[in-house]
C-alpha cells in the first residue's frame, strides 16, 4: 500500500506529527520535518512529558524501529485521533473529509508508519557528518536556485514590457527560461571554454537543429554558407542593435565581446573559408 494513494491522510496525518509534539504547525512542510527531526527521545525513556498547560508533548525516538514500543505509543496516538476525529465527525455532521477507501484502522496506521519513515531518514541524516553536509548542500542548492527561478521570470517580464513598450515583437523568445529549472542545464562537453575569443567561437560547427535562430542573429554572409540551417523571420529589433548600443546598455563582458565580434566581421574578407566553412568539415 502507497500513502500517495491516499492524499488526504497525508494531508490530515502530517500536521498532526509536529500537534502532538509541540511544533508550530504553520510553519513550512520543510521547516517541520526538520523541527520534528530535532527532537530527542526523553532521558527517562516515557513517550511524552506534560507542559505548563498539562497538555502532552510527545518525543518519539526517530532514530529507533518502528515497531519499537516507544514509537508504537506515539504512532498509535496519531492514528486514534485521525480515525476518531473523522468518526466523530461523521456522526455528529455527516461530513466525511477522508474518502472511505481511506478511512480504516489498518490504512491509517500505515500511513502513520509511512511518515514517520520520512522524519526517520531526515533525523539519520542529522546525526551523521556527511547527512548534515548533504542537508547544507541542498539548502543551497534550493536558495540559489530560487533566485535563478526569480531571475528568470524578471527578465521575462522586461522582455514582455519591451515588446509592449517598443512594438518589436520576439524578445520573449531570446529569454531562456530553463535558467532556473534545474541544477544541470548541460552537459560538460558542451560547455564552451570562456577564454575563446568571438572568432574562435564563430567557427564552430553550426548549432543542434533543436535551436532556435532568427535571421538577425547571424551575419549574412554564414548564412549564405550555411543554407541548410533553418533561420526564422523574426526579432526584427536585433538588427543594428550593436550600433544602437550605448555605454551601459550591457555588461562590460558582453560589451567587450561584441566589439571583438564586430571588428573581426568587419576585418574577414567575406569569404566561407573566413567564416568557418572550411572544405573538410
Amino acid at each position: 500500500m502507497s500513502a500517495n494513494n491516499h492524499v488526504v491522510l497525508k494531508l490530515i496525518i502530517q500536521p498532526l506529527f509536529s500537534q502532538l509534539c509541540g511544533i508550530d504547525c504553520d510553519a513550512s512542510k520543510k521547516n517541520r520535518i526538520a523541527a520534528l527531526a530535532a527532537i530527542k527521545p526523553l532521558d527517562n525513556q516515557q513517550p511524552f512529558e506534560l507542559s505548563s498547560k498539562a497538555t502532552q508533548i510527545w518525543h518519539p525516538n526517530w532514530l529507533g524501529k518502528v515497531d519499537d514500543d516507544l514509537n508504537m505509543k506515539f504512532l498509535k496516538e496519531v492514528a486514534d485521533c485521525v480515525y476518531n476525529n473523522e468518526k466523530m465527525q461523521r456522526e455528529q455532521t455527516q461530513i466525511r473529509t477522508i474518502p472511505d477507501k481511506s478511512f480504516s484502522p489498518e490504512i491509517i496506521m500505515e500511513c502513520v508508519k509511512t511518515y514517520f519513515q520520512t522524519i526517520h531518514k531526515c533525523a539519520k541524516e542529522l546525526n551523521s557528518a556527511d547527512g548534515v553536509l548533504r542537508v547544507k548542500h541542498r539548502q543551497e542548492y534550493g536558495r540559489r536556485r530560487g533566485h535563478r527561478i526569480m531571475v528568470a521570470a524578471a527578465r521575462r517580464k522586461a522582455a514582455l514590457q519591451y515588446e509592449k513598450e517598443s512594438g518589436h515583437q520576439g524578445a520573449a523568445a531570446l529569454v531562456n527560461m530553463d535558467f532556473g529549472s534545474d541544477i544541470l542545464t548541460c552537459n560538460d562537453e558542451e560547455i564552451r571554454d570562456p577564454n575563446e575569443s568571438a572568432e574562435e567561437q564563430l567557427r564552430e560547427s553550426p548549432p543542434p537543429p533543436k535551436s532556435t535562430l532568427f535571421k538577425t542573429m547571424v551575419d549574412h554572409r554564414w548564412q549564405s554558407a550555411n543554407l541548410e540551417v533553418v533561420l526564422l523571420d523574426r526579432v526584427h529589433w536585433l538588427k543594428g542593435f550593436y550600433s544602437r548600443m550605448n555605454e551601459g546598455d550591457v555588461f562590460e563582458a558582453d560589451a567587450d565581446y561584441l566589439k571583438e565580434l564586430d571588428q573581426w566581421l568587419k576585418s574577414s574578407d567575406g569569404t566561407p573559408e573566413s567564416l568557418g566553412e572550411e572544405d573538410d568539415v
